[in-house]
């Protein structure tokens, strides 16, 4: 398959790999599929999750080879990338009216993707992405498509509340009720509270261009995830939804473009386990799946072995055979008996 990405989406493009690379640390998951364009990660502690899915019409030319064959599964193209590799990609497409186009060509059998980046003055640089592994990722966290608790906002308001956090905390509390929403600075438990400073700021419902509550609730999770889903979207200039339930279940951000790009993100909570604060941070849970695929490089090994496997079957027949034609009572080197 191969996509060509030009325009001002070239920096909405580096702007989202920018986002995985600083959330998920390690690996990037790349999903082409016949309408769309799919790029997540999750960290290894699974405590933060990211996936951008870009519509066929966000880019300026998107072709999938095979689309008219009913057998081509586009499950083939999928693949695991280094976060690393994907850096220098975003280093090169943050380069300020550099890159006038960007194309992305995956086929199944390389061992690497390759990024054409084409550049004023007619300059053309070629990036190679090593491939890690043919697979794709799935996560299923059970989260209510309507949950209880959610709120709107533009990206310049939650910036301006997070100013106002200084020193800039690892953590942030919201506490919503069906008036006002309160944020604050996280104090872990086994902090001073005497020595810690604490930061408070309260909005009205009506600051906010949707705010639902139906049950009183308390969430905590990471700011530095957060700002990185804060640059994001302040990037393409979209609201950001915040969906809730309650502490110790997960937070899910989502942020939407013209119908082209869907941004989807989930954070883990802090939910206090009695007096173990060791014990404080909760995983976003839900079921993970990793899917290998059975790609054309893959099929080719397999048919190796079993050509192999052939040949040493046909070795064993034809070494029986002699051994029937000379019947003795004493074994030889070729494992037959000898006269």
């Amino acid at each position: 398959m191969w996509c060509i990405v030009s325009g001002n989406s070239v920096k909405v493009l580096a702007r989202a790999m920018q986002c995985l690379t600083r959330m998920g640390k390690d690996y990037i998951y790349i999903e082409p599929g016949k309408d769309t364009f799919c790029m997540r990660t999750i960290n290894s502690s699974h405590s933060a999750y990211g996936l951008f899915t870009f519509s066929r019409y966000f880019f300026l030319e998107y072709c999938i080879e095979g689309d008219n064959r009913p057998e081509f599964d586009s499950k083939l193209l999928h693949c695991r990338i280094s976060v690393k590799a994907v850096q220098a990609i975003v280093r090169s497409l943050n380069l300020p009216k550099h890159v006038e186009t960007c194309t992305i060509s995956i086929k199944p059998e390389s061992e690497t993707i390759k990024v054409e980046l084409k550049c004023r003055y007619n300059i053309l640089k070629i990036q190679r992405v090593p491939v890690i592994a043919w697979e794709s990722m799935e996560l299923q966290i059970g989260q209510d498509s309507n949950p209880l608790n959610h709120f709107n906002a533009s990206v310049k308001q939650f910036n301006d509340a997070l100013v106002n956090f200084y020193p800039n905390p690892n953590d942030i509390t919201i506490t919503v009720n069906k008036r006002n929403l309160l944020m604050q600075n996280y104090i872990s438990g086994t902090a001073d509270p005497k020595k810690e400073r604490r930061t408070e700021m309260l909005l009205q419902a009506g600051e906010f261009q949707d705010y639902h509550v139906e049950v009183d609730a308390q969430v905590t999770f990471n700011v530095k995830d957060w700002k990185s889903i804060l640059a994001f979207a302040g990037a393409s200039s979209q609201p950001l939804m915040v969906k809730f339930e309650k502490a110790g279940r997960p937070v899910v951000f989502e942020a939407t473009k013209d119908g082209i790009l869907h941004a989807h993100f989930v954070l883990s909570t802090v939910m206090p386990l009695g007096n173990n604060p060791q014990l404080e941070t909760q995983g976003i849970g839900g079921e993970l799946t990793i899917t290998k695929n059975m790609g054309a490089k893959y099929k080719k090994n397999m048919n190796i072995f079993e050509g192999l496997e052939r040949k040493r079957a046909a070795f064993l027949r034809h070494k029986q055979n002699i051994c029937n034609e000379k019947p003795s009572t004493s074994m030889n080197k070729d494992g037959c008996q000898g006269r």
